[in-house]
């Protein structure tokens, strides 16, 4: 007990509390003062620009059920609403189709490579993917949100 007494005296007590306030009042300082922009609780996801696409034929193409690819010309990452898309870059493997948009929605249906669609709503944000509502111009009933990434806008 009296070594206790002698190694924690009150110069040592005093030591430690001024070293520990002055560790409390730096990382103060360094949060606030000099790094107050590493925060992860910013409610901006993502900027989205979405540049306006020649529509001037539109009404001629989704017409056509079936566009040939030797007509057209790909724009990839040029999509909007009503636009005509295809589905391309999957590897031959596919596009899925949700129900909703975000990658833990079911999965509906698979587009194949190639397959034309019509954009009829978005875009959406979600798990930092732009999502749009897609529509097959071949069937009707095959309707679902896919990831910009594997779209190509189409112009003849």
């Amino acid at each position: 007990m009296e070594k206790i007494k002698e190694i924690f005296t009150k110069k040592v007590i005093l030591f430690a509390l001024l070293l520990a306030l002055f560790l409390c009042l730096l990382t103060y300082f360094l949060q606030v003062i000099v790094f107050p922009y590493f925060s992860n609780v910013s409610g901006i996801k993502a900027r989205i620009v979405i540049t306006p696409a020649d529509l001037s034929n539109l009404e001629q193409v989704q017409q056509e059920s079936v566009i040939p690819t030797e007509a057209v010309q790909l724009l990839p990452g040029v999509v909007s609403q009503g636009m005509t898309v295809q589905v391309h870059d999957t590897g031959e493997d596919g596009l899925r189709m949700r129900a909703t948009p975000g990658t833990d929605a079911d999965v509906i249906f698979l587009a194949n490579e190639g397959e034309n669609f019509t954009i009829v709503d978005g875009p959406v944000i979600q798990d930092s993917l732009i999502w749009w509502k897609i529509q097959s111009l071949l069937d009707a009933g095959k309707v679902g949100w896919s990831v910009q990434d594997y779209l190509a806008g189409l112009q003849p």
